[in-house]
């Protein structure tokens, strides 16, 4: 579902970032050559303990949410079709 979505909305200004909240570096560099990702990861040895998922209030996996450009959190865990819509909203503004 993110990847269709950063293929479709890359060019329009969606910009993907994951956070993730292992602890195992080694198992976050195969999730990663597995999944291959075309967006950044973020890794942080603390992990749900880390300063973003702090930041973000951001408990458990996996979890979505949509933050604005001004840095404002516009929702969180949405359903793949609801995220969609959500994204196409916001980039027509």
């Amino acid at each position: 579902m993110l990847k269709s979505l950063d293929q479709e909305f890359r060019a329009k200004g969606l910009q993907i970032v994951g956070i993730s909240v292992d602890t195992d570096r080694p198992s976050f560099d195969r999730a990663l050559l597995k999944s291959a990702p075309s967006w950044p990861q973020v890794f942080d040895e603390l992990g749900e303990k880390g300063p973003l998922p702090k930041l973000f209030n951001a408990a458990g996996v996996p979890i979505n949410m949509l933050v604005g450009r001004d840095g404002k959190i516009i929702g969180k865990d949405f359903k793949p079709g609801d995220l969609r819509k959500q994204v196409e909203v916001l980039l027509e503004k």
